[in-house]
C-alpha cells in the first residue's frame, strides 16, 4: 500500500508553536460548547429516572495460571517460556451502607491485578522477547468510585479505563461526572497516562506504532458530555489531550451518537477531529436494519485519515487516507448461519491499481452449520475472502470446526477447535511477499474439575519467503469465584 513521502508529510505537518498552542487550548472548549448546545438541547426537557438503591455486596475472582509456551518467530532464537501467574479481581459495592440501603453517597471499589514470574528461558532469551520480563506485576484496575455525592456527582479515583467518543484511554488519576440537568452528564478527567516503562507497574508496553512507550510520565486531560436514561438513544461528546515533556502528543475532539429511528432500524454516527493537524481523522455513518427475526442488514460509510502521536516518526508512513463503504448481511435458517459482506475503499493517493487508481475491493462469505455431538452443539463451516485493487491481491479460504470429544465416564468432554486454511498474495513491487501461504491451528480445552481448566494449542504456518514456523503451548488454569 502506497504512502506519501516522508518529507512531504513533514512539510505539511502544522506542528503547533507557542501561539498555536494557546489557540488550541481554547478551541476544544468552544467546540464542545457548540456541539453540546446543538446536540443535547432536544433532551434537556425530558424527565430523568433516579437510580435505585440496593444492599452492599462483593465479588472475588481468582485465577492461577501455569503456561508452557514454545515458539519461534521471525528471530532465529527459539523461545521456551514457563510462566506462573496469579490473577485477582475484587469488586465491592455500596461499602459501609449496611444491609439496609440509605441515602447519601455510595462507595464502590474495583481491584484487578496480576503477579507472576517466567521460570523458563535464560536471560539472553528473555532479553530477545519484546515483552521480556522475568517478574510480572501488572495492575489493570485499582479505583474507588463515589456515586451520588451531594446528589449531583459521580467520581472515580485511581487506575482506570475510560471509553468515550474518541476511544479507549487508561490513566492514573480522577474522572468526575456531574449530572446537573435531566438526561445529561458532564465529564471531566485528568491524570497520568498509564505507561509501564516509567512506572514498571502496568499492562501496556508499546505505542500503536509498535515503538516503546516513553520512559517519563505523560499527562492526560479532557472534558465531555453524554446523555443518559434515553433508552436506545445515546450521544457522547469528548475532548482529550495527551501531554509529554511540556509538549502535546495528541489533541482530539469527538462525537458519537446512536438513534433508534424505527423499531427495526438503528442509525449510528461518529466524528473525531485531530486538533494538531487541523483535520477530521475519522468520520463514520452507519445503519442496521432487521428485516426479520432471521435476517439483518448493516451498511456503513467511513472516512479515515489515520495519524500517530505528533512527535512520532511513523506519522510519515501512516496508512493513506481513504473512504470505505461496507455492506453486511446476516441470515440464520435453522441450524445454518450465513454472513456475507463487501467493502469498497477509495484511497486518496493510489496509483497502479488493477481496478482503478486508488480503488480496492474486499468481500467475503462465512457459512457454518450446527450439529449435535454427545448431546452438545458443535459447529463446522467455511470462511473465504477476496481482495483486489490498490495494495495488491489477497485471497484466503479456510475451514473451521468447534466440537466436543466425549470422555470416559461422567467427565466433561474435551472441546476441540481446528482451523485449516490457505492464502494467496500478489503485492506490487514486493515479489518476496507474493505466493501462497498456509496454516493449521488446533486447540483442546478440558474442564477437568470445578474451577480447573486445561488448554493446549498447536499452530503451524508456512510461506515460501521464510522457514515454516510452529508454536506449541499448554496452559493449566485454576479459577474460583465467591
Amino acid at each position: 500500500m502506497a504512502v506519501p513521502p516522508a518529507c512531504d508529510r513533514c512539510a505539511r505537518s502544522p506542528l503547533p508553536a507557542a501561539l498555536m498552542l494557546r489557540r488550541l487550548m481554547l478551541r476544544p472548549l468552544i467546540l464542545c460548547g457548540v456541539m453540546c448546545s446543538l446536540m443535547l438541547c432536544p433532551v434537556l426537557l425530558c424527565p430523568a429516572s433516579a437510580a435505585e438503591p440496593g444492599p452492599p455486596g462483593y465479588r472475588v475472582y481468582s485465577e492461577t495460571l501455569l503456561l508452557l509456551d514454545r515458539w519461534r518467530g521471525t528471530r532465529t532464537v527459539q523461545v521456551d517460556r514457563t510462566d506462573v501467574r496469579q490473577r485477582l479481581r475484587l469488586d465491592a459495592w455500596r461499602l459501609g451502607q449496611g444491609d439496609e440501603p440509605r441515602g447519601g453517597p455510595r462507595f464502590d471499589m474495583v481491584l484487578d491485578l496480576e503477579v507472576g514470574s517466567d521460570l523458563g528461558p535464560p536471560s539472553e532469551v528473555v532479553d530477545a522477547v519484546p515483552d521480556g520480563r522475568r517478574v510480572r506485576l501488572d495492575l489493570y484496575t485499582a479505583e474507588l468510585r463515589v456515586d451520588d455525592a451531594f446528589g449531583v456527582l459521580d467520581a472515580r479515583i485511581g487506575r482506570q479505563r475510560v471509553l468515550d467518543a474518541i476511544g479507549f484511554a487508561a490513566l492514573d488519576g480522577a474522572v468526575a461526572e456531574l449530572w446537573l440537568m435531566p438526561h445529561v452528564t458532564l465529564r471531566m478527567l485528568g491524570g497520568l497516562e498509564v505507561r509501564r516503562t516509567w512506572s514498571r507497574f502496568g499492562p501496556d508496553l508499546y505505542e500503536t506504532d509498535d515503538t516503546l512507550l516513553r520512559d517519563s510520565p505523560g499527562g492526560v486531560i479532557g472534558v465531555g458530555a453524554r446523555t443518559r436514561d434515553l433508552g436506545p438513544h445515546a450521544i457522547d461528546l469528548a475532548w482529550r489531550r495527551t501531554l509529554d515533556d511540556g509538549g502535546t502528543l495528541r489533541d482530539e475532539i469527538g462525537a458519537a451518537a446512536v438513534v433508534r429511528a424505527l423499531d427495526s432500524l438503528d442509525a449510528t454516527a461518529g466524528l473525531i477531529v485531530d486538533l494538531i493537524y487541523l483535520r477530521p481523522s475519522e468520520l463514520r455513518l452507519g445503519a442496521a436494519h432487521r428485516l426479520s427475526a432471521e435476517t439483518r442488514l448493516e451498511a456503513s460509510w467511513l472516512r479515515l485519515h489515520p495519524t500517530f502521536a505528533a512527535d512520532s516518526i511513523w506519522s510519515a508512513f501512516v496508512t493513506e487516507a481513504h473512504h470505505a463503504g461496507r455492506l453486511t448481511a446476516h441470515h440464520e435458517a435453522g441450524r445454518w448461519r450465513l454472513t456475507a459482506d463487501g467493502e469498497l475503499r477509495v484511497f486518496d493517493g493510489g496509483q497502479g491499481s488493477e481496478i482503478a487508481d486508488g480503488l480496492a475491493g474486499v468481500g467475503g462469505v462465512r457459512i457454518d452449520r450446527a450439529f449435535d455431538i454427545s448431546a452438545r452443539t458443535a459447529r463446522f463451516g467455511l470462511d473465504g475472502r477476496l481482495g483486489l485493487g490498490y495494495g495488491g491481491a489477497r485471497h484466503h479460504l479456510d475451514a473451521f470446526g468447534h466440537f466436543p470429544l466425549r470422555m470416559i465416564g461422567p467427565n466433561e468432554p474435551i472441546w476441540m477447535r481446528v482451523r485449516l486454511g490457505a492464502a494467496y498474495f500478489d503485492v506490487p513491487d514486493r515479489d518476496d511477499w507474493d505466493g501462497w501461504a498456509g496454516w493449521l491451528a488446533g486447540s483442546a480445552e478440558w474442564f477437568a474439575a470445578a474451577g480447573v481448566r486445561l488448554d493446549g494449542v498447536v499452530e503451524a504456518h508456512a510461506h515460501r519467503a521464510e522457514a515454516p514456523r510452529v508454536r506449541v503451548m499448554a496452559r493449566m488454569t485454576l479459577e474460583d469465584r465467591w
